[in-house]
């Protein structure tokens, strides 16, 4: 399994129910295996108990635009590499609010 997390995320929101969420490959000495794809988990952390949503990508995406969240709300965003092995090292989470609604 992977010993690293993916680098250079960004994550920015594009609407008041949307960020869209990039970053760059881990170094392939660190995959340890064959890379399978990436998860991008988040949750609300203003809501106690909120599960984490997680959206399973290939190896090749390097970025997803995560919709339908609330609007105007705070979200912890983490990109995780998989092999068959399993999940790897979580990147350090991104803390991203959505836009306000426009009137």
């Amino acid at each position: 399994m992977p010993d690293h997390s993916p680098v250079n995320i960004t994550a920015c929101s594009t609407s008041s129910t949307s960020i869209h969420v990039k970053w760059r490959p881990i170094p392939l000495d660190h995959v340890n295996g064959i890379l399978l794809g990436y998860h991008v988990l988040h949750r609300r952390i203003d809501k106690v108990n909120d599960n984490v949503s997680s959206v399973a990508l290939n190896s090749s995406s390097l970025s997803v635009e995560l919709t339908g969240l609330g609007k105007y709300k705070m979200y912890s965003i983490q990109v995780v590499a998989r092999t068959a092995v399993g999940l790897g090292k979580h990147s350090d989470p991104l803390l991203v609010r959505t836009d306000e609604d426009g009137m």
